[in-house]
């Protein structure tokens, strides 16, 4: 048992013994998360994406011939390919405008990302030294 804290009461965590080689019971897994309730109801996650963007930055990564790449999270707004942006703050408390150059989830490129999903970004014209693990904010 564990406590819900998003109700303030307690519930019941299933368990299900699945098998990832043969398959057995993946359909009564599917069917659970099929049931669970969305985090966020349609009309929070429109309001969350009419905010400002912000993209928490969890992973830095310098790619070859690419420059630095931020893994995180967009925690509101859209954020698109070529949108103008702030990067910071840096170790002297200042903002840089950059720009979005690309954009990838789950390793496939897309041009934007959505309040509430993980993503890679790569910016334009930007030092590997500008950035910590903060948020960029558009």
């Amino acid at each position: 048992m564990y406590i819900n804290l998003l109700c303030g009461r307690c519930s019941i965590a299933p368990i299900f013994q699945v098998s990832c080689v043969t398959g057995e019971n993946l359909d009564l897994l599917y069917k659970f998360f099929n049931t669970v309730p969305p985090l966020h109801t349609s009309h929070s996650q429109e309001s969350l994406e009419q905010q400002l963007a912000e993209f928490h930055v969890d992973e830095l990564f310098n790619v070859p011939e690419v420059g630095p790449v931020l893994g995180g999270i967009l925690t509101r707004g859209v954020a698109q390919v070529g949108d103008r942006v702030l990067v910071g703050p840096s170790e002297t408390g200042k903002f840089c405008e950059t720009k979005v150059a690309t954009i990838r989830r789950n390793r496939i490129p897309c041009t934007l990302v959505r309040a509430g999903q993980t993503a890679t970004v790569t910016l334009d014209h930007t030092e590997h030294a500008d950035f910590r693990k903060v948020s960029t904010t558009k």
